[in-house]
């Protein structure tokens, strides 16, 4: 049952969706029919990599954090995940664990469908399928993008991809610039690219010298987004 405050965000999350919009109507109420909210702190592990997955899963409100851990302490992260996106397609589907370990980055609010329903909805109405299919080939997509570019990339080119990539999602244009909304230690940014704070430090106060970023308390203002884009555009070639 989903609470009276979370309704008329459930649908319209829905129904805005790029993907999910080719759901049929009848499909989208079965869903939000079957549906459970569950809400957490910042912090919180929802889920760990290999725990059993038992819903699909969409962000109603806040930031969901998807990465791994190693039992030194380290941490890759490769995503921050925003409301509207939808978490646990391939453990559903192929029945084993967590891909991530997912942790609010935020608090945060979460649309719960149990398997039952998901499987059925999967089952019964295409346009709800091919939803999900290509929400997993455009996940598919930005992995195999950052694989290469982690491989054949020099660092100012990766950092300029990754500031590319919050904007996209994260992003709040003002008179300074585009803002990262998204509060990032610089260890935290460090994580997403699997290299040194010191390392990235460094690249991110190049960057500032050059006037194409402005660097804040765990924020960032991209001041020339073109320039960052030639940036990666150059190095790439």
């Amino acid at each position: 049952m989903i609470p009276d405050q979370y309704a008329a965000l459930a649908r319209q999350l829905i129904t805005d969706s790029e993907f999910m919009r080719q759901a049929a109507p009848a499909t989208v109420d079965a869903v939000l029919a079957a549906a459970s909210v569950r809400r957490f702190p910042a912090g919180t592990l929802l889920y760990a990599r290999g725990a059993e997955v038992c819903d699909f899963v969409m962000i109603l409100e806040g930031v969901l954090e998807a990465g791994s851990g190693s039992g030194d302490g380290r941490k890759s992260i490769c995503w921050h995940l925003p409301a509207g996106e939808w978490i646990h397609m391939i453990p559903l589907l192929d029945g084993k664990g967590s891909i991530h370990d997912f942790r609010a980055h935020t608090d945060i609010a979460t649309l719960n469908l149990p398997r039952v329903a998901f499987l059925q909805a999967m089952q019964t109405d295409f346009g709800f399928n091919l939803a999900v299919l290509k929400i997993l080939c455009e996940r598919s997509r930005f992995t195999y993008d950052t694989m290469a570019a982690e491989a054949l990339l020099p660092l100012p080119a990766r950092v300029a991809r990754m500031l590319l990539n919050l904007v996209e999602y994260h992003g709040r244009r003002t008179e300074a610039g585009t803002e990262i909304e998204l509060k990032l230690t610089q260890g935290e940014l460090a994580a997403m690219l699997a290299v040194s704070r010191n390392s990235l430090s460094r690249e991110l106060n190049a960057m500032q010298e050059s006037g194409l970023i402005h660097i804040a308390y765990s924020h960032i203002t991209i001041r020339d987004e073109t320039g960052l884009r030639g940036v990666l555009e150059s190095l790439a070639d």
